[in-house]
């Protein structure tokens, strides 16, 4: 048995069911899965007004793993060969 926990928004539920059922590896067993929805009774406005940003429809096409990945950053080569200090500086 595999658990997950979330939070999702109100508005989203449908489409969290629906996205569970579609990829369930146990659907040709019975039952398919158990999915168990509770209502946020409480939590600080702040949590709430949170958990509503991140459930957002977000446009895939904008999303991170779309993104082409950028050129490897070279290593520096310009070691130090003489820490020496030219001057020296007196601070009072």
């Amino acid at each position: 048995m595999i658990r997950v926990t979330g939070v999702t928004s109100d508005d989203r539920v449908a489409e969290l069911i629906e996205e569970v059922a579609a990829n369930d590896p146990n659907k040709n067993h019975d039952p398919p899965f158990d999915l168990i929805v509770m209502p946020l009774a409480g939590g600080s406005t702040e949590y709430l007004a949170w958990v509503k940003q991140q459930t957002l429809k977000k446009d895939p096409s904008q999303a991170f793993f779309n993104e082409k990945p950028k050129e490897a950053m070279k290593a520096l080569d310009n070691a130090v060969d003489d820490m020496s200090v030219k001057g020296t500086h007196h601070f009072n």
